[in-house]
């Protein structure tokens, strides 16, 4: 969709290190939060925010961080949002397995729900969430990297006051060492890539060009605003799976009840994401490639 050629180790990388951003994630929820937050709050309101403000803060940072540590290969937001999308994707297969391993000692039905629950709820959730902390990074690393370039003299600007618009580029043959279009006659060079261009149209681009100027949900500009929208977003899900639990449990429901509400709650969740999902995608989409304007 996004359109850019991604080498096979680049794309295991990302995933592991979203795996491994797994591991101080869960140290933070199971150790470090009960232990500060139980020295002001008692066992039971520990256990309701847990997963409504230690697992949104502690989870986005440590996957932000992770997604950071690939700042070299961040050059615009698509990038930053592909690499942002597969770290979260490793870090819901990692934290997927832990949950749903644990299940199976609560039995059959808590296992299947918690199945059904983590492999289809929180693996988009994610994936999206981190995926707009690396959009943000990718806008700052872009325009911090244009203002280097800018800023960057070379022996045929020192002393000139030329614009980059002004700037004359020509393209040059490799085989003939001429310039292409520099004959005005119907001798002139052609490169061997405008040819291609002309006669060929790649598959792969004709997804991305039916979705460029779709619009789109705004991309975050900055990856701490990012952060926040993941927080935000992972706070929300975590928040009102927690709510319908305390609301459920207040009304005397059965097991069997809760287990169909929380199952079409999580119906719910789940096409929200994907549909957010979605105007996200094509924001991102319609953001400016690096060098571009």
């Amino acid at each position: 969709r996004l359109g850019l050629h991604t080498r096979q180790r680049e794309a295991e990388s990302w995933l592991v290190a979203g795996m491994l951003s797994a591991i101080p994630a869960l140290t933070i929820n199971s150790m470090i939060f009960p232990i500060v937050a139980g020295t002001i709050f008692s066992d039971y309101m520990v256990e309701l925010l847990l997963p409504v403000v230690s697992a949104p803060i502690g989870e986005e940072i440590c996957k932000g961080l992770f997604v950071l540590a690939f700042y070299s290969s961040i050059d615009s937001p698509k990038r930053g949002f592909q690499i942002g999308f597969t770290v979260g994707l490793g870090f819901a297969m990692l934290e997927n397995l832990i949950y749903i391993l644990s299940s199976a000692f609560g039995g059959p039905i808590a296992f299947t729900m918690t199945a059904l629950v983590r492999g289809i709820g929180s693996i988009p959730g994610h994936a999206f969430w981190t995926g707009l902390t690396g959009t943000g990074l990718g806008w700052y690393l872009m325009t911090q990297k244009a203002k280097g370039r800018m800023g960057v003299q070379t022996p045929e600007t020192v002393g000139e006051k030329k614009d980059v618009a002004q700037l004359d580029w020509k393209l040059l043959d490799p085989k003939s060492g001429e310039f292409v279009g520099e004959d005005e006659s119907n001798s002139a060079v052609v490169a061997p890539a405008t040819q291609l261009l002309g006669e060929f149209r790649l598959p792969l681009l004709e997804p991305m060009s039916k979705l460029e100027g779709l619009g789109g949900l705004p991309t975050p500009k900055h990856p701490i605003i990012g952060l926040l929208l993941a927080m935000a977003g992972h706070a929300f899900w975590n928040g009102s799976l927690t709510l319908l639990g305390l609301v459920a449990e207040a009304a005397n429901l059965s097991e069997f009840q809760i287990g169909i509400i929380f199952v079409i709650w999580s119906a719910v969740l789940v096409t929200g994401i994907l549909l957010i999902g979605w105007g996200i995608i094509r924001g991102v989409i319609n953001t400016p490639n690096p060098h571009s304007g």
